[in-house]
């Protein structure tokens, strides 16, 4: 609503949705150089993915890390270790699962949430896939390698390691039942952390989270990031772009993502160059902003790729084999079409 209202001044805006609502947003490269350079400059991810044509349209500022969560207790039982690759994750997923208590392995959706978005966009990545070539022209999303990691998630589905009801899942499913203790592992942000210390510190303790596994082309990342975007029919430019170079500058700025305790996690590098987040239990955390790849990779960064996102075009494919019994291999053919219309 506030991307489309004619009026309006500074609102902090998932990338994925103002970069396809550019036309109502002012520019903001002046200010985005300006405070770049304040602040030690912008991890990749959040850089590219506030400009399109050579303009900010966002000023860069946090993102939802996403990390891989275990609970020891239950490495302890089985006497296994954290998973360095997918095959060995998908292994402990099914050992870790006991079905009759109602314990799953591996807890992650199948459906719209953003987690599983975030996970399927890095998963894809690990086995070899993408979406659009390195022009971000040509759609390549039918691929073996894409449909290798459709089938690594429906193996896992199907064996029980994944809960029944994931396809349905929101964006709190995965959290509430591994606060519940009803997951072995899962991937999300630090939230998880942040509530279990409150509400179950025995859980907080036996915490693990560590980064992504690698796949068969190697280790990868995506994380949403959120950006201040300006309306551009907003009277007050001057007054916005001093508070930015006044927050990104002040001690609140570091303050803030110190009160999250790694929920969020910074897209400048001057907080992020911290001894806060480069060792501890937040590290892992802002590792998967450094590494992370912006939407369109190995492509550049593109509306269509943020469209192709938002549509939860991959997430889709899940329903067309589980729900209408397609095969992984149409499922993943009618998909690519789907992003081909996109681009007409």
């Amino acid at each position: 609503a506030w991307l489309q209202a004619d009026q309006g001044d500074l609102a902090l805006v998932p990338a994925t949705m103002s970069m396809i609502n550019t036309q109502h947003l002012a520019d903001m490269t002046e200010t985005a150089l300006q405070i770049s350079a304040s602040v030690n400059g912008f991890y990749d991810i959040g850089a590219k993915m506030a400009q399109l044509d050579g303009r900010w349209y966002a000023l860069p500022f946090m993102a939802w890390p996403h990390v891989w969560f275990y609970r020891s207790d239950l490495l302890k039982e089985l006497g296994a270790s954290t998973p360095k690759t997918f095959a060995e994750a998908a292994v402990l997923a099914k050992q870790m699962s006991r079905q009759k208590d109602g314990v799953y392995g591996m807890g992650i959706g199948l459906g719209q949430d953003e987690d599983i978005s975030m996970f399927l966009q890095t998963l894809i990545w690990s086995y070899g896939g993408s979406v659009f070539d390195t022009s971000g022209k040509q759609v390549v999303l039918n691929s073996p390698q894409v449909v290798s990691a459709i089938e690594y998630m429906l193996d896992l589905y199907r064996a029980g390691a994944i809960p029944p009801g994931a396809i349905a899942w929101d964006n709190a499913s995965n959290n509430n039942l591994f606060l519940a203790r009803k997951l072995g592992m899962t991937a999300n942000t630090l939230s998880i952390d942040y509530v279990a210390k409150r509400r179950d510190p025995q859980l907080y303790n036996s915490i693990i989270h560590t980064a992504y596994p690698a796949g068969p082309a190697g280790s990868f990342s995506y994380v949403q990031c959120f950006g201040w975007c300006v309306n551009k029919n907003t009277k007050h430019r001057e007054a916005i772009a001093r508070f930015l170079r006044d927050l990104y500058t002040s001690s609140e700025h570091e303050h803030l993502f110190a009160m999250s305790e790694g929920a969020i996690a910074p897209l400048s590098r001057a907080i992020g160059n911290k001894q806060t987040w480069q060792a501890g239990r937040y590290a892992d955390a802002r590792v998967s902003v450094e590494v992370a790849r912006p939407l369109g990779w190995p492509g550049p960064f593109s509306r269509f790729a943020a469209e192709v996102y938002n549509r939860r075009i991959l997430n889709n494919i899940f329903d067309k084999v589980i729900n209408k019994g397609q095969s992984p291999s149409v499922a993943v053919a009618n998909a690519a079409k789907e992003v081909s219309d996109i681009l007409k």
